[in-house]
C-alpha cells in the first residue's frame, strides 16, 4: 500500500499560544517551592492526513483520496463469496495526502520544583525535585473535524516525569545522586486506534502487560573534584544499576518490529569523564 504525499504552496506559518499561572514560596531559609499550571495551544501545524484517519472516514473522502483495486481483478473472493460476505471494494492500493495547516496540539499540565540547602555531617548539601504532571495532550484531527482523545498517560505521553537529586560537598569533593523517572503508559494511540484497546489486545491474544509500557526509575551518580588552578575533574555514571527500559509487545509492533524501540536500552550503563578549566 502506497502513501502518496503532494505539495501545497498555500501553507501558512505555524503559531502557538501559551499561558501559565504559578506561585513561589520559601517555607524555610534556603528552601524554595514553585508550583506552575500551564497550557500550550499550537495552531496551523503542518502535517498530512493520517492514513488511518482517512480509512476510518473513507466514505466521505473526495474521489482519489483512497484508491482501491477493482473487484474484477481481485481473486480473493468469488462472486458468490462477495455476495455472501458483503464485499463491495477491492484491496487498498494507495492513500493520497498533501501538506496542510490541519494540525493543532493542546497540552496542559502542572510543574513542581523544590530546591533547598542543608548542612549534613558530611558537609553542605543541595536538594532538588523537578516534576511535571501532564493532565491533557490532544491532537486535532482534520478528517474528524475535532479533537482526538486525551493522550495523557497513553502512547508515549506519560503523565508523570520527574528528576530528584541530592549533592553533598565535603571539602573539594562533590557527590551527586539523581533519580530520573517516568510513569507507565498505555500502548493505545488516538481514537482511530482499535488494535490496542483492551478489547483489541484481548482479541489478538496479547496479555494486558503487553499493551502497556511500564514506568521506570533510573539512578545516576556523579563525582567531581575541584582542584587548584580552577581545574575540575568529574565522572558521571549514567544508569548505575543498569536498569533496562521497560519492554512491551504492542509498541514494538507499532515501531515495525525494530528492537529496541528507543535508544534507552542500548545506552545501558555509561561513564563520562570530563576535565574543566576556567580562566581566572
Amino acid at each position: 500500500t502506497a502513501l502518496i504525499v503532494r505539495e501545497n504552496p498555500n501553507l501558512k506559518p505555524e503559531s502557538s499560544r501559551s499561558h501559565s499561572f504559578g506561585i513561589v514560596a520559601s517555607p524555610a531559609r534556603g528552601w524554595m517551592v514553585a508550583l506552575d499550571a500551564w497550557g500550550i495551544l499550537r495552531r496551523n501545524e503542518i502535517g498530512i492526513d493520517n492514513p488511518r484517519d482517512l480509512l476510518a472516514a473513507e466514505a466521505v473522502q473526495p474521489a482519489g483520496t483512497v484508491n482501491r483495486a477493482s473487484l474484477d481483478n481481485d481473486r480473493s473472493f468469488t462472486a458468490t463469496e462477495r455476495a455472501r460476505y458483503g464485499v463491495t471494494s477491492g484491496a487498498l492500493v494507495s492513500t493520497v495526502s498533501r501538506f496542510q495547516n490541519l494540525l493543532r496540539t493542546e497540552a496542559q499540565g502542572v510543574d513542581l520544583a523544590i530546591t533547598g540547602r542543608a548542612a549534613t555531617p558530611l558537609g553542605p548539601s543541595e536538594w532538588s525535585v523537578d516534576a511535571s504532571y501532564l493532565t491533557r495532550f490532544r491532537n486535532w484531527s482534520g478528517t474528524r473535524a475535532g479533537w482526538g482523545d486525551n493522550l495523557a498517560g497513553r502512547n508515549g505521553h506519560p503523565r508523570l516525569r520527574g528528576t530528584a537529586s541530592v549533592t553533598v560537598k565535603p571539602g573539594a569533593w562533590a557527590h551527586t545522586v539523581s533519580a530520573i523517572g517516568t510513569s507507565a503508559t498505555a500502548a493505545r494511540g488516538d481514537f482511530s486506534d482499535e488494535d490496542y484497546t483492551a478489547e483489541g489486545c484481548a482479541a489478538a491474544g496479547y496479555a494486558a502487560a503487553d499493551c502497556r509500557v511500564g514506568g521506570m526509575v533510573r539512578w545516576d551518580y556523579a563525582l567531581a573534584w575541584r582542584g587548584p588552578g580552577n581545574v575540575t575533574l568529574a565522572a558521571h555514571v549514567r544508569n548505575v544499576f543498569r536498569k533496562r527500559a521497560p519492554f512491551a509487545l504492542a509498541p514494538w509492533l507499532n515501531g515495525g518490529g525494530i528492537f529496541p524501540p528507543t535508544d534507552e536500552d542500548p545506552k545501558g550503563r555509561m561513564l563520562r569523564l570530563t576535565l574543566e578549566w576556567r580562566m581566572p
